[in-house]
């Protein structure tokens, strides 16, 4: 069902098969070989691979075949194994207030705590690389899930987190936050959790 398009005109060829399909292991590879290679020639720069959380299903799906709610162990070692050294940091995104995840209804707190738990181990910051909530069932939930986001990032003391997305007309209808627009709240959330945070030092 997953594999890449066919687009014989563009140079792909006119069928695919399970050759074309890749794997996980496949993708760590990947992603350490390119982090090695950038390491060669940038000694400095962070290194991520810019994946959102693994799926609440994830060693389930690749072991079992089947939809079974993963571990707290379980997901942290996908964590930690999908984010091959010398990439530096783990990388998340964060857009539900709560979801099925662990056997459980789970909070975004719970999830950020268990992933911080993992990141401390990997002695590798966490880094919410996406987080934010559109405006697709209304403002006032936007402005609630916001709020929750926040709350959770706050209260686990991520390290680094960005919010999804500033500035990108692209995303106009339900994402984009300026500071002029009717999400601009979305800012000055951010800046008062930013404000509380530093004197948390």
């Amino acid at each position: 069902d997953h594999r890449p398009p066919v687009a014989p005109e563009l140079g792909t060829p006119s069928s695919r098969s399970a050759r074309d399909e890749l794997s996980s292991a496949m993708v760590r590879v990947a992603y350490r070989e390119f982090a090695r290679e950038v390491r060669r020639w940038d000694p400095v720069r962070v290194i991520l691979s810019g994946d959102g959380f693994p799926r609440p299903s994830a060693r389930h799906q690749r072991q079992e075949h089947s939809w079974g709610q993963d571990t707290k162990s379980q997901y942290q070692e996908l964590l930690l194994r999908d984010t091959p050294s010398p990439m530096d940091l783990l990388s998340a995104h964060l857009y539900e207030a709560r979801e099925q995840r662990f056997g459980s209804d789970s909070t975004a707190e719970e999830l950020l705590r268990v992933s911080m738990d993992a990141a401390r181990k990997a002695r590798k910051p966490l880094f919410v690389g996406e987080f934010g909530a559109n405006d697709e069932k209304g403002s006032d939930q936007a402005r609630e899930r916001l709020s929750s986001l926040l709350q959770a990032i706050e209260r686990t003391r991520v390290p680094l987190s960005a919010l999804w997305v500033y500035d990108y007309a692209g995303q106009d209808k339900v994402w984009n936050v300026t500071a002029s627009n009717s999400r601009a709240y979305q800012l000055r959330a951010i800046a008062d959790t930013n404000r509380r945070l530093s004197k948390l030092k």
